[in-house]
């Protein structure tokens, strides 16, 4: 398997482990492009909290990821 296979896998199980409302929202801004107006339309929220789910989602792909050792640990630098 490929390092992009593996690594598109390991960032759908990270995925997985998000609460509901991260997870769609970082789904409609990375993958559907949308803006934080659309999204929060969409979603029917105030910018705001489209722009709080978006930054916790990233912040715990990121710690999920670091513990799987998929990604280099911040902290280790």
């Amino acid at each position: 398997m490929s390092t992009a296979n593996q690594l598109v896998e390991e960032l759908e199980l990270a995925l997985g482990q998000l609460r509901g409302e991260y997870r769609r929202a970082f789904v409609l801004f990375h993958e559907q492009e949308l803006s934080y107006a659309d999204i929060s339309e969409a979603m029917q929220c105030p910018i705001g909290t489209v722009r709080t789910w978006i930054h916790r989602a990233r912040r715990e792909l990121i710690r999920f990821l670091e513990a799987r050792e998929v990604l280099e640990s911040r902290h280790a630098m």
